[in-house]
């Protein structure tokens, strides 16, 4: 704080511009109101947005509420407990990419394995393997990523079954 207060950083940057700032070394004694309202179940959470059937971006409202009911129904759905490992191959920026990678894990405490899409394109095996080693039950992946592992993986099949022989 005493770095932003200076008269170096005044100099470079208005101060009556920033947003408020709170040093938390030196809290004030009494709450203040307008730093921190705790949402309502009906108070807006995020904007999911997808692609529609006919090509058009449409924005989706998920309110606190809704965000809650989807993170129960999928730890119920797939017994997500803290001893629980799943791996994730979605994109995460919207849908359920982005309700696994972001939202889930905090929700269920259980442990995520990320796997980016992307880099399936340089290594197929990436997210098969890490199902392998991990011993993963339950798993997350678009049909794009199974149809990459099996058509990127068929080709390597005699390689594959040389460097992993059956015991």
């Amino acid at each position: 704080m005493k770095l932003l207060k200076s008269k170096e950083a005044a100099a470079a940057v208005d101060i009556k511009t920033w947003p408020l700032v709170l040093d938390t070394d030196d809290l004030p004694r009494k709450r203040i109101p307008q730093i921190y309202k705790p949402p309502t179940p009906e108070m807006l959470a995020y904007l999911d947005f997808s692609v529609s059937t006919t090509g058009i971006l449409a924005g989706v409202k998920m309110s606190h509420a809704a965000t809650s009911a989807l993170c129960r129904s999928i730890k119920l759905q797939c017994e997500l407990y803290p001893s629980r490992q799943i791996t994730i191959c979605l994109d995460p920026y919207c849908g359920l990419g982005f309700a696994l990678w972001c939202l889930c894990s905090v929700y269920s405490g259980h442990q995520s394995i990320l796997v980016p899409p992307l880099e399936l394109e340089t290594n197929p095996s990436l997210w098969l393997s890490a199902v392998s080693q991990y011993k993963v039950r339950v798993t997350f992946c678009s049909y794009s990523v199974m149809e990459m592992c099996t058509k990127g993986l068929g080709s390597q099949t005699e390689a594959l079954r040389v460097s992993y022989p059956s015991s």
